[in-house]
């Protein structure tokens, strides 16, 4: 099961990297989606940085479950923005990621709060 926690921390990290970096480097796909919502460029370069922030603290030890709040957050409002804009089968599969985060939060990245039970020898 910690196996299973740690993939899942890695993805959401990842996730969340990957989420923000287009947005910062204002691809031309995510300009257009944010403009189509009405949202100008700093609201993009701002939720990219929020993004890319949750993602860089998930990293750093000291910050890992605000990092994966931050993230959850910021996936639940991509998600929701998605939805909004008629994207519905993009918006629901979104989710997953809002999921992958909320739980790399619960857990703590990469600390179980369940310690292992050793079989009896």
């Amino acid at each position: 099961m910690n196996f299973l926690r740690k993939t899942n921390f890695v993805l959401a990290t990842v996730l969340s990297l990957a989420a923000g970096s287009p947005k910062l480097a204002r691809v031309s796909s995510e300009a257009d989606f944010f403009s189509d919502m009405g949202l100008g460029p700093a609201v993009l370069i701002a939720f990219g940085a929020l993004q890319l922030n949750g993602g860089i603290l998930m990293v750093l030890p000291a910050s890992r479950k605000l990092g994966a709040v931050l993230a959850a957050v910021m996936f639940l409002a991509s998600a929701l923005m998605l939805l909004s804009n008629g994207q519905t089968v993009f918006g629901l599969f979104s989710v997953v990621p809002v999921a992958m985060a909320g739980l790399a939060a619960h857990n703590d990245g990469w600390r179980s709060h369940s310690p292992e039970i050793e079989p009896n020898s």
